[in-house]
């Protein structure tokens, strides 16, 4: 039997779902590979990681299996039982050398000219990158200005495309700000120890004395640091939701488990000169607006979706039909890039490249519009009651004709929580592009996104009865 734990396994099929499937595995897939490895039940698996069992079974299952069949077994398919020996008996040196890479390898980018270096891992390779001129202008500049920049934004609407391009960017400056570029995708939820040990061994250089992983965490903290001081590195954390686990609104929202992070993002904002930190997260930090409330050197940039131009270049690019409906269609996903791409291959195959078909028929059932709707606000999601009671409270006035709501009706209802917690509730459902808020004639007034909007209406009382508290 292969001494590959189920981490390396999980990096280096990540590593081959990027390049094979130009996105890394979703986090259901990582729920049934560690059910596979750890030999559990689905249900088991699932009730441990907080998903849907059904959902892991049969979605999540699928897609990892379809996605192993096609890339390392030319496209035969492979079940449940066997697949942990398919993929020690059939993959060993695959893995190996994908785990090397990213874990060793120093990457370059950009083919020629290329003056920075990658540790630690591999950002995702963007072959389709339309647009972003603004946001990628924008990250430059926050980025001179503040030790510590948080992009948070939807699934799928491009954080890690753009962190990757903001690389290539980086790399082919004639004179570099930064000497090398860490990656870290922390999905996996490690302990602020066991990240920093990891990055002290990627920043050490043969004269370094040796880390002591045992260490309290704050001389932990003090050697990175050190090192950060003496090399300019732009250190970006991938998939930051994944230790945001207490409760957005109050003075700890990483939870017990995760947190030492606070310290550390407070000291490394307060500490820093020359080194950056990039933070990538599909939900709203709430220690890092605190930071910028207090005007330390930090500051928040909400990524949307591709404008209207933006995405009919992408859409042209991919030569797909029915261009008069092209902007029907990005309005109706708010410009999301990885749903535009998902929906290209059922637009040709099912509605025989017809857009406007595409959207009354399909994008309800979306796998990844799904599996992003259940990881924030189904049943076993990362959401708070306050956040449900306000996606349900908007859908439930929609659906009675008031679209959008007013601020103040919310007020008057009996909702759980104070009004200043409702406020940052919404204003945090606004930055992951699940609640639309905009500035009516006398008030703020509230919508949903479209996509969302349909899916709820349609399943309104299936989806939410029970579910607000």
């Amino acid at each position: 039997m292969s001494s590959l734990t189920l981490d390396q396994v999980t990096q280096a099929l990540d590593w081959l779902s990027l390049h094979e499937r130009h996105k890394p595995l979703s986090k259901g897939e990582r729920v049934v590979l560690m059910a596979v490895w750890e030999d559990l039940k689905f249900k088991e698996a699932a009730e441990r990681s907080g998903f849907d069992p059904g959902y892991i079974a049969t979605v999540a299952s699928n897609q990892l299996r379809t996605f192993i069949a096609k890339a390392l077994n030319q496209g035969q398919p492979v079940n449940k039982r066997r697949l942990r020996h398919f993929l020690n008996e059939h993959t060993a040196a695959l893995l190996r050398q994908s785990i090397q890479q990213l874990e060793t390898e120093s990457l370059p980018l950009a083919p020629t000219n290329n003056l920075i270096e990658v540790m630690g891992g591999r950002p995702p390779e963007v072959l389709d990158f339309y647009g972003r001129v603004d946001e990628l202008r924008e990250l430059r500049q926050k980025l001179r200005e503040k030790n510590c920049v948080a992009v948070v934004g939807p699934p799928g609407v491009g954080k890690s495309a753009l962190a990757a391009k903001l690389i290539e960017s980086l790399s082919t400056e004639p004179d570099p700000k930064f000497k090398s570029v860490i990656w870290k995708s922390i999905f996996h939820g490690p302990s602020l120890p066991e990240l920093l040990v990891d990055l002290h061994k990627l920043l050490a250089t043969s004269s370094d004395t040796a880390i002591d992983a045992e260490a309290p965490t704050s001389q932990l903290i003090s050697a990175l640091l050190d090192h950060l001081r003496q090399q300019r590195v732009l250190l970006i954390l991938d998939s930051v939701e994944a230790i945001l686990q207490g409760d957005p609104l109050s003075l700890d929202p990483y939870g017990e488990q995760y947190a030492e992070y606070g310290m550390f993002l407070r000291r490394f904002v307060e500490e820093q000169n020359d080194s950056r930190l990039l933070l990538l997260s599909r939900k709203p930090l709430s220690h890092v607006e605190r930071l910028v409330g207090s005007r330390r050197s930090a500051c928040l940039m909400k990524l949307g979706g591709l404008s209207i131009a933006e995405a009919r270049s992408f859409l042209k690019g991919q030569q797909v039909k029915d261009p008069k409906n092209w902007d029907d269609f990005v309005d109706f996903v708010r410009g999301n890039a990885q749903i535009l791409h998902q929906a290209i291959n059922s637009i040709e195959e099912f509605f025989g490249g017809r857009v406007k078909a595409h959207i009354r028929y399909s994008l309800v059932a979306d796998p990844y519009f799904l599996e992003s709707w259940r990881e924030q606000l189904g049943p076993a999601g990362s959401s708070t009651t306050l956040e449900r009671w306000v996606v349900s409270y908007v859908a439930q006035q929609i659906e009675r004709g008031i679209d959008p709501v007013p601020m103040s009706q919310l007020l008057e209802q009996e909702f759980p929580g104070t009004p200043p917690e409702l406020f940052v509730t919404i204003r945090h459902l606004s930055q992951i592009d699940l609640l639309i808020k905009t500035q009516g004639e006398t008030e703020v007034v509230l919508s949903l996104p479209p996509l969302m909007k349909k899916y709820l209406l349609s399943r309104l009382s299936a989806l939410l009865t029970g579910n607000v508290q």
